[in-house]
């Protein structure tokens, strides 16, 4: 008797065990399902790569930059040929960039370049992309190769707002280099072709800033006086504190002289 209650338990025990497993296997299979259709949208491509979007955008805002990439990238990855393609590949980058990882950065925008070549709804994005490279590439220590980037939107975006950005950059890439005279010649030459607005406004400070590392204090001051009164309508912060500052070092240089 005792035996055929044992084989009965055993029984009962193997039963809730098929059923234990058999719901594991229906729950494994809902989640499965689930999960799948959320990563695909439920077989639809736009809803799939909106989604991917907007959560690679609420963990960039959110701070979470690796969940942000790997949205990003799986939208670049998994749907080439969706028009939101380019935008994926641009905020990537973007992230990349704000995690200092410039090599896999310039890696993105080196791809985003070439497919937006011959490109002409994405002229803008393509200039803007072509400009990252090359800041990217002066990060990276490549000087030369930034030079070239940013020759190259001055050539393909002539006489447009990129082109001055390009030459902005152009500057800032030879002052890196400290080859200042060359720096402020590169800054000239945009405050000629765009006398106007931030760009030029920016420019001059930036040839100040060449004069202070060259150690004349004196041209310095000229350049930032410039800035201040040639830009009144900017509000430019660091040219006046850099008056300021370079006065009351002449002063103090003046008054060392005088007293010896």
């Amino acid at each position: 008797m005792e035996t055929r209650a044992q084989e009965g338990d055993a029984s009962i025990i193997r039963r809730q065990l098929l059923w234990i497993a058999a719901i594991l296997v229906v729950a494994g299979a809902a989640w499965f399902a689930w999960t799948w259709g959320q990563e695909t949208g439920w077989g639809n491509a736009d809803r799939a790569v909106a989604r991917k979007m907007d959560l690679g955008e609420k963990a960039f805002v959110a701070g979470r930059l690796d969940d942000a990439a790997n949205y990003y990238r799986s939208v670049a990855d998994r749907y080439p040929q969706h028009p939101q393609e380019t935008q994926a590949l641009t905020q990537l980058a973007t992230v990349l960039q704000q995690q200092s990882r410039s090599q896999d950065a310039l890696n993105v925008l080196q791809r985003l370049d070439k497919e937006l070549v011959n490109r002409a709804d994405k002229a803008d994005l393509a200039a803007y992309t072509e400009l990252q490279i090359g800041k990217v590439k002066k990060d990276l220590g490549d000087f030369a190769g930034a030079l070239e980037a940013y020759g190259q939107v001055r050539v393909q975006h002539a006489k447009t707002d990129w082109a001055g950005e390009a030459q902005s950059g152009i500057g800032e890439v030879l002052a890196a280099e400290g080859k200042y005279a060359e720096a402020r010649a590169a800054y000239g030459q945009l405050i000629k072709e765009l006398p106007g607005g931030f760009l030029a406004a920016e420019a001059q400070t930036s040839i100040g800033d060449c004069f202070e590392k060259e150690k004349n204090p004196k041209a310095a001051l000229k350049a930032y006086e410039v800035v201040l009164r040639k830009y009144p309508a900017a509000v430019w912060d660091t040219a006046q504190a850099r008056v300021d500052a370079l006065k009351k070092e002449l002063e103090t240089k003046s008054g060392k002289t005088s007293k010896g």
